[in-house]
């Protein structure tokens, strides 16, 4: 591990760093110094997981499945591990179904849309050299979109139809 850590965390290689999503790729990449990257990852993550406690213990108890907290915790994960890579983004597959499964049913809510926009999008912008920079910082804020979206949904209370109406259900048997 200690050479794992040396040689892959610990080494600024930029051509190797423009491929991680994470804030400590991020800082790496362009070139901060390592104690700065593991102090803003660390605040990132302790930040994340610090809001999914809060939302599971906020959840109301009446509507728990366990749907909603797996996407919760699957919408987490980008920013609790400082070593992810593009092709490590599949893990908002989980979220983002689930969001769009409560939106399809219930109605979108404001961002929602914008939200899961962003975090199918990013992946593909990603692989865009052109935009190095700020392509690997708006994986990170997509990611972050996805996150708050999910935590907001599964912590309010159900909005009554007039808020937003649910897709048609096209799955109608006749």
């Amino acid at each position: 591990m200690a050479d794992a850590r040396h040689n892959w965390m610990d080494a600024a290689i930029p051509l190797y760093l423009k491929h991680w999503i994470t804030p400590f790729g991020a800082i790496r990449f362009h070139e901060w110094p390592l104690p700065v990257a593991y102090t803003v990852q660390a605040v990132v993550t302790v930040t994340a997981a610090a809001l999914l406690v809060r939302a599971l213990i906020r959840r109301p108890s009446g509507v728990r499945s366990g749907r909603a907290e797996i996407a919760a915790t699957a919408a987490c994960v980008p920013f609790c591990s400082p070593f992810m890579l593009q092709y490590d983004l599949v893990i908002l597959a989980v979220p983002m179904a689930w969001l769009l499964g409560e939106a399809l049913r219930d109605g979108y809510r404001r961002g929602e849309g914008v939200a899961l926009a962003a975090a199918f999008v990013a992946p593909v912008l990603f692989r865009i050299s052109a935009f190095d920079n700020a392509m690997q910082l708006s994986v990170i804020v997509a990611a972050a979109l996805l996150f708050a979206a999910v935590l907001r949904r599964m912590t309010a209370p159900r909005q009554s139809p007039a808020y937003s109406q649910p897709a048609p259900d096209v799955f109608v048997s006749g």
